[in-house]
């Protein structure tokens, strides 16, 4: 059998080592709760660890929990970048470290790097596994508490990678309902003064679109939405990120006789380019996803209208769509 696992990474090299009588492995770089999600400290019942103890991307601390556990004979090798794990019945080759970005805990999900690997239970396979893995650890040397003092005063944590927010799996967009949303009509300062005088646009952060009645129970409720203004039958710049809180009954204001709902949003807020979400899900959005979502859109032949005005044109709210399908759509 072989299986190739391009997303949950944790679940799949859990369920391989769950119920194994024996886990030996040659993983680089091991990071905080991969003992825990791994569920070593139950199973399995012992095996050989080998890792780059002293380099700035495996986290000493851990690597002295396994030598705590007692159930591992733990080894060092300087060279050693791979990451193949090992059990009696199958192997796990591919690019996921022991660590958080690597396996994607929970804790550390929104700094998931996007990884590879292969499960294979081929008897030949395991074989050759196991021969390069015995050259590993004839390579390596035994790690001993002198060695993780040391590596525990040299270790100085690296900060968490932010990714890019297209390069984020489609689930996690998903789990996050992120989405886009297109809309077309510029408030006039007449219709801005009547909704400041709401209690509801008093808090921070708030903002707000103002549209047809018809149009208000279209709007992306509970949403995280990448906003784009529609000018002239152009798509306009990205223009921020906001969340629609759920409503139902809509603030009306009045202009030139016309009643327009009020549909308020919170404005997200980024700090030094990361977005943060109250999710805990932080991202950029740089040229590389302000393109591809540009070009998706255009390409979707999504009807660009002109900004219209008055009690008988379309205006305002255009098109949303959740992220994860945009993006998932050839």
């Amino acid at each position: 059998m072989i299986q190739f696992v391009g997303e949950n990474h944790l679940d799949v090299v859990k369920s391989m080592i769950t119920g194994a009588t024996r886990l030996d492995a040659a993983v680089a770089f091991w990071g905080r709760g991969a003992i825990k999600h791994l569920g070593l400290g139950d199973a399995p019942q012992g095996g050989t660890m080998v890792c780059n103890l002293f380099s700035p991307g495996c986290n000493p601390h851990e690597i002295e929990k396994l030598f705590k556990l007692k159930r591992f004979n733990l080894r060092n090798h300087g060279g050693l970048h791979g990451k193949m794990y090992l059990t009696g019945h199958s192997v796990c080759i591919g690019s996921s470290n022991a660590s958080g970005a690597g396996l994607g805990f929970e804790e550390f999900k929104n700094s998931m790097q996007r990884e590879a690997n292969i499960i294979c239970s081929n008897p030949d396979v395991l074989k050759d596994a196991g021969n390069w893995l015995a050259k590993i650890i004839n390579e390596s040397k035994t790690i001993t508490p002198a060695d993780l003092a040391e590596a525990k005063r040299r270790y100085r944590p690296t900060p968490p990678t932010v990714t890019e927010l297209i390069d984020l799996p489609l689930s996690v967009l998903r789990q996050n309902k992120i989405g886009v949303l297109l809309w077309s009509e510029e408030v006039t300062e007449k219709i801005n003064r009547q909704v400041r005088k709401m209690p509801q646009s008093q808090f921070d952060n708030i903002d707000w679109y103002i549209d047809l009645p018809k149009n208000a129970p279209k709007y992306p409720y509970g949403y995280y939405c990448l906003t784009y203004q529609v000018h002239d039958d152009r798509l306009g710049q990205f223009n921020g990120i906001q969340f629609l809180e759920q409503q139902s009954n809509w603030k009306k204001v009045s202009e030139e006789g016309l009643d327009l709902c009020v549909i308020f949003t919170f404005d997200c807020k980024r700090y030094k380019r990361i977005w943060t979400l109250p999710t805990g899900l932080r991202f950029t959005v740089g040229q590389r996803t302000q393109k591809e979502i540009r070009d998706r859109l255009i390409e979707g032949n999504l009807k660009l209208r002109t900004q219209l005005k008055g009690p008988n044109k379309d205006f305002g709210f255009l098109h949303w769509e959740p992220l994860h399908l945009l993006l998932k759509r050839i």
